[in-house]
């Protein structure tokens, strides 16, 4: 997330950044850099991020470039840099305000397909002092179905292993509901993990993803028959329990100047993945991904954001493995139905954000925090193919209302939408979705 940003820079007599950086550069080499406010975070971590070095003439426009990396370490509430002239040279002091260890969250949000669901959750943003991030949550649905579906989760993340470049993440999840889109009681659990390491060809990354998909077999339930005429088969294998691995490899090339709420740059990746065949199992399919996320600097602190998210899935999957949209995560304020599916799919969104501010700090109860506020603009458009012939079904929306940006949880989406109804062309329908994060990085996640 990003992180307010305050800077004293003064050489002797106080001296403006304008009036540092604006006339010839500073000659004066740095003789000493200085971490203060590092109650948790080890320096190690910091020292990473940071492009000056004492022996060094400060560099105006490493600082922004220092900034950014530092604040997309998502563990510090502030960050002040002030340079002074000593006898020795330059001397640089980065203070942080670092945001509490462990952040607890009511998590509520309207499930692309089970309605509207809460619980509780927490954060760990720093542990160890590592910057290792972990979540976990329990959330069960609370309208139309109550009780319906328990959902347990646990995230991880960090950019690094020890010294090596290693960013991953780990995902482990649980899911106990009535499906009531597949129409079967689901009982599945999914570990994935995902690793990046970069190539040393600029901003391009190395991808490897693998995953362990499994989901007890509902005896009452043979095969999902959405009403169109088709019907797809539930479960693929002969014992108790369907068992899906993934094994993926791609490319990620990502310009954005800082992973949370960037105003500028491009997300790209590229994937392809097999599932299940030699890798053993009950599927036997591949998937094509391309996913683009380009943020464009508008008027003021405004931005334009456009993604678009493809999945090409051909081979032989369970019913259980069919993609929906409908929701705060894929298109907003449409309702998600059984026949919402796709075997394949590609998800469109253009949004205007309108930023008020970008990060207040202020404390509660003694910890350092900030708070955000944009109002957006924007438009859905989901294409999906339920085979690999025929033309694909759409989907589309307008919606509108606040993103407040929130320390460990990057946005509160609450989002007013207008979409129209298939069955009758000539009515709308309206509707609120509620989310956490980025929709174009929640709408990868989203399994069932």
């Amino acid at each position: 997330m990003q992180l307010v940003l305050l800077i004293t820079l003064s050489l002797g007599p106080m001296t403006t950044t304008e009036a540092l950086c604006d006339g010839p550069p500073p000659k004066t080499p740095i003789a000493e850099i200085r971490l203060q406010g590092l109650e948790i975070t080890r320096p190690r971590i910091v020292h990473r991020y940071l492009r000056h070095r004492p022996g060094q003439p400060f560099q105006c426009a490493s600082w922004p470039a220092e900034k950014a990396a530092l604040e997309s370490l998502d563990i510090f509430a502030t960050i002040d840099l002030e340079v002074t002239q000593s006898d020795k040279g330059l001397l640089l002091v980065y203070r942080f305000a670092e945001l509490p260890q462990f952040i607890a969250f009511p998590a509520v949000k309207a499930t692309d397909q089970l309605g509207w669901a809460g619980g509780g959750g927490v954060s760990v943003l720093n542990l160890a002092g590592e910057d290792i991030r972990l979540d976990f949550y329990i959330r069960t649905t609370l309208t139309p179905d109550a009780f319906s579906a328990t959902e347990y989760m646990l995230y991880s993340h960090s950019p690094q292993v020890g010294p090596l470049p290693l960013a991953w993440e780990l995902t482990v999840a649980h899911t106990d509901s009535n499906n009531r889109l597949v129409g079967f009681a689901e009982r599945s659990f999914l570990a994935d993990l995902i690793l990046r390491y970069p190539l040393g060809l600029g901003a391009l990354e190395g991808l490897v993803v693998g995953s362990i998909f499994t989901v007890a077999h509902d005896p009452e339930t043979a095969a999902f028959a959405p009403g169109d005429g088709r019907t797809h088969p539930l479960f693929l294998s002969s014992t108790d329990r369907d068992w899906v691995p993934r094994l993926g490899v791609g490319l990620v090339h990502d310009t954005r100047e800082k992973l949370f709420n960037p105003h500028f740059g491009v997300y790209t990746e590229v994937s392809v993945s097999r599932l299940g065949g030699p890798l053993g199992g009950d599927t036997d399919s591949l998937e094509l991904l391309a996913d683009v996320r380009a943020y464009i600097s508008a008027w003021g602190r405004d931005v334009v954001l456009l993604s678009s998210l493809g999945r090409y899935r051909p081979g032989r999957m369970g019913a259980y493995d069919l993609l929906y949209a409908g929701g705060a995560n894929t298109v907003r304020a449409h309702s998600t139905l059984p026949e919402s599916y796709g075997r394949h799919e590609v998800l469109n969104t253009a949004e205007y954000r309108m930023e008020f501010f970008e990060r207040d700090p202020f404390s509660l109860f003694g910890s350092a925090l900030y708070l955000g506020f944009q109002w957006v603009l924007g438009i859905d458009a989901a294409f999906q193919w339920r085979d690999d012939s025929g033309d694909p079904a759409l989907l589309s929306s307008l919606y509108t209302g606040p993103h407040i940006l929130l320390p460990g949880l990057d946005r509160l989406r609450v989002e007013f939408g207008v979409t129209q109804i298939h069955e009758a062309p000539t009515r709308w329908a309206y509707g609120l979705s509620l989310g956490l994060f980025e929709k174009a990085y929640m709408q990868r996640l989203r399994v069932r």
